[in-house]
């Protein structure tokens, strides 16, 4: 790999926030399903298990999630961004997305489904 690439793939990875599988993800996720099938919610659908996955790890961490994907949507426990933020122009609002908190254009829920 040259020195460019590996310096970008660092850059990228220390960029990256990094959610471990070995806490409780693998026992959000069936909750959530549960908690989705039971709203008759199609993230509940087997067909979107890595819509599922992606919605638990952000409520996991408490980060609103930015998408365009309408499965995503009304997904129980989990705060949206219809729109990309600046980080850079909110008014200190913005905890990093390990941390609990708010961001302009949706809250950060307590993570229960």
């Amino acid at each position: 790999m040259g020195t460019l690439r590996r310096q970008r793939l660092e850059d990228a990875i220390a960029f990256t926030t990094v959610i471990p599988l070995a806490d409780t993800l693998p026992t959000r996720a069936p909750e959530l399903r549960f908690a989705s099938r039971r709203a008759g919610h199609s993230l509940a659908d087997r067909a979107h298990a890595n819509d599922l996955w992606i919605a638990v790890s952000a409520i996991r961490i408490g980060a609103p999630l930015l998408t365009a994907d309408r499965v995503i949507a009304d997904t129980p426990g989990l705060a949206l961004l219809t729109e990309p933020v600046d980080l850079n122009a909110i008014d200190g609002s913005v905890a990093h997305p390990a941390g609990k908190g708010t961001v302009s254009g949706g809250s950060v829920s307590g993570g229960a489904f």
